[in-house]
């Protein structure tokens, strides 16, 4: 009968453990995210990378998107994933510089997770040591060998923080009082894309078919969200979200 009692309890702590996890980060390799814009060059692109030489890059050229995704050699992401650590910008995580409101030059908004700690840093590049620029040159050279997808997903989702400018504009278009519903945990697993989405905020996630766009589109409206399929926001457990789906081709 103990040894009965015993087992249950260990089942329970299980299930329990799992239950207080939540939704976090799903850690399959450590990877970096950033987007890279120079508004006078018409510069505007994303790069993804992880340890394990998994990248993707969605970069518009003349109004067409470019999507590339593939494996690299391991070595370059680790450099750079090791510039990235090493850099005092980051650690610091001044995420805006006041001081820099109206550069018009390269920026880099980089989101990595250091330590398990989401880090997120906008700043010039130029303000980043010759050893993380070079790094960041090398695997950016690797990627651009990667031809461009023949077929690329339908578009891309990605979710931010409601925090900011973006908080500011959410304000300008709701009505007085009004406060976002907080999704549950079990009901935001419904739609995996979106789930995803906000586990890794700023990170972009294809969103493969035109049936998966639709699906996201249906949660929205099933769930009363606020907004639309290409512009919503949603209120979860983790805080509140913009979320964007944008065109990948």
């Amino acid at each position: 009968m103990k040894s009965k009692v015993y087992y249950l309890l260990c089942f329970m702590f299980l299930i329990s453990l799992f239950s207080f996890r939540g939704y976090e980060k799903e850690k399959s390799a450590e990877a970096v995210w950033f987007d890279i814009v120079h508004p006078q060059k018409k510069i505007n692109y994303y790069i993804e990378a992880d340890l394990n030489g998994k990248v993707l890059m969605r970069e518009i050229l003349d109004n067409k998107i470019v999507v590339r995704r593939g494996i690299i050699k391991k070595m370059y992401v680790k450099d750079f994933i090791r510039e990235v650590k090493n850099s005092e910008i980051i650690s610091e995580q001044n995420e805006k510089d006041s001081k820099m409101m109206f550069y018009k030059g390269e920026m880099i908004n980089l989101s990595a997770y250091i330590n398990g700690e989401l880090k997120r840093i906008s700043s010039p590049m130029y303000r980043f040591s010759e050893a993380f620029k070079f790094a960041f040159s090398e695997l950016k050279k690797q990627i651009l060998n990667i031809k461009p997808d023949k077929m690329p997903p339908s578009a891309f989702i990605r979710a931010v923080p409601l925090t900011g400018e973006n908080l500011d504009n959410f304000n300008k278009r709701i009505s007085s009082g009004y406060e976002l519903k907080t999704i549950e945990t079990k009901i935001l697993r419904q739609n995996m894309h979106i789930f995803k989405a906000i586990n890794e905020p700023y990170r972009i996630f294809p969103v493969d078919t035109d049936e998966d766009v639709i699906k996201i589109s249906d949660y929205i409206s099933e769930n009363k969200l606020f907004g639309m399929k290409s512009l919503f926001y949603i209120g979860t457990t983790r805080g509140n979200f913009e979320c964007s789906v944008f065109d990948a081709k």
